[in-house]
């Protein structure tokens, strides 16, 4: 029988493997927030989405994706997304 010692990092040059960094939902929200008041509201509602899939019951992104949709004119979708903030967080203020 054959033991391998290999430490991970070593493992992973000789795997090819790539290491994949996800960025967090405060920098996600912090640059989609930025895109917003500069009126660039399609690429800020793709960093909403992006935040919305790693923290789906956080009432504040809901509220900069319903923000960003009613400045797209999208009022339904904005709605629906005041509405999801509001039953995350009924006491929230922001759901406009």
């Amino acid at each position: 029988m054959r033991v391998f010692s290999l430490n991970i990092q070593e493992s992973h040059k000789r795997l090819g493997c790539v290491w994949l960094v996800l960025p967090n939902v405060s920098e996600l929200l912090e640059k989609g927030s930025a895109l917003l008041f500069e009126g660039n509201f399609d690429d800020a509602l793709s960093y909403f989405e992006q935040a919305l899939l790693l923290e789906p019951l956080n009432s504040e992104i809901w509220n900069k994706k319903g923000s960003t949709l009613r400045s797209l004119g999208r009022y339904d979708e904005a709605l629906e997304c005041f509405n999801r903030a509001l039953a995350l967080n009924p006491s929230d203020k922001k759901a406009s």
